[in-house]
């Protein structure tokens, strides 16, 4: 295993959270006169289509991109780009309004997407027996089997 795609695969899954997190800031932040940058803008736009929209809107966000957490730490390739598919489908909400602020943001975090999606199709990409830990007393050859432990 390389310890380093491992890493940055662990780091970039865990942007999907905290894109659900800051995008949970900005459901609270919609119902007051405090404006938050950062999050997703279909959390922010979602209000003008009614509550009952904006309640579904927040659920399928915030849930999604929590889930989308979850798989990519466990090496879903797909997670990742479709994680990045919806992201920078939400910053072009932005992008749109002129928020260039919260566009750059979502670059940045699509960038790092990008990063653990690439370490993801590398970690994967690997031969089983590279992926496979190796217990140190198990036999190497396949004979039969093992003996019984000696009492």
């Amino acid at each position: 295993m390389n310890p380093v795609l491992q890493q940055r695969l662990a780091r970039s899954a865990n942007w999907f959270y905290w894109i659900a997190g800051l995008s949970l800031v900005n459901v609270f932040a919609a119902k007051s006169s405090f404006q938050f940058v950062l999050g997703s803008g279909a959390v922010e736009a979602a209000p003008a289509f009614g509550t009952t929209a904006a309640i579904v809107v927040d659920v399928c966000v915030i849930g999604g991109f929590a889930i989308l957490g979850f798989l990519a730490a466990r090496r879903h390739t797909w997670a990742f780009i479709l994680g990045m598919v919806l992201y920078a489908l939400d910053g072009l909400i932005f992008l749109v309004a002129g928020d260039y602020i919260a566009a750059a943001f979502h670059a940045f975090v699509l960038y790092v997407l990008f990063l653990g999606a690439h370490a993801s199709i590398a970690l994967n990409s690997m031969p089983v027996e590279r992926r496979a830990m190796v217990m140190p007393h198990a036999s190497p050859t396949t004979d039969g089997p093992a003996p019984p432990p000696p009492a």
